[in-house]
């Protein structure tokens, strides 16, 4: 917990599961100050609370890409997710979930899920910053939220480019 791995470039398979507070970063991240090559990664990667992760690229999923189901506060920075084939999946989900979390300058394509699925339940509250992502090509929206009972959830989208996402809406708040 609360270390950093540096993943070097390379193709990689099988989930990843992180204990908290770990940063999980591509060498390429200016956080690891490394060559600037994405690994490539099956995944999924399961976040624990407050973890980071930077400058991975995933491809092909089983599931959702990046899953952070549960958690309390979490980072995805700089990611390239295309799921052309075997997810199906949201490409990043964070469900039942609390704490701050900022999702930037990722890349999401072709989930057979929404691009960005986040949830609120209970009486928890979180803290969403999500901003100059692009979200393309997604079987259902390309960012949703869904706050229950009485969680409160606060947001903040700019920059964002959603485009050819599908069923619902693209933009899906409820």
């Amino acid at each position: 917990a609360n270390n950093t791995v540096v993943v070097r470039p390379g193709n990689y398979t099988g989930q990843i599961n992180l204990l908290n507070g770990q940063r999980l970063l591509g060498s390429g991240s200016v956080l690891a100050q490394g060559t600037p090559v994405r690994p490539t990664l099956t995944g999924p990667i399961i976040l624990a609370d407050g973890n980071t992760v930077d400058f991975i690229r995933i491809a092909n999923a089983p599931n959702d890409a990046i899953d952070g189901d549960g958690q309390n506060g979490g980072t995805v920075t700089n990611c390239q997710i295309d799921t052309t084939t075997g997810n199906v999946g949201s490409g990043i989900q964070a469900q039942n979930v609390r704490g701050n979390w900022t999702i930037s300058n990722n890349t999401i394509a072709n989930a057979l899920g929404a691009g960005i699925d986040f949830r609120t339940s209970g009486a928890d509250t979180a803290v969403a910053v999500m901003q100059n992502n692009q979200i393309t090509n997604n079987a259902f929206n390309a960012i949703g939220f869904v706050t229950g009972n009485t969680s409160n959830l606060r947001a903040q989208i700019t920059g964002n480019t959603m485009t050819g996402n599908q069923a619902g809406a693209t933009f899906e708040i409820i």
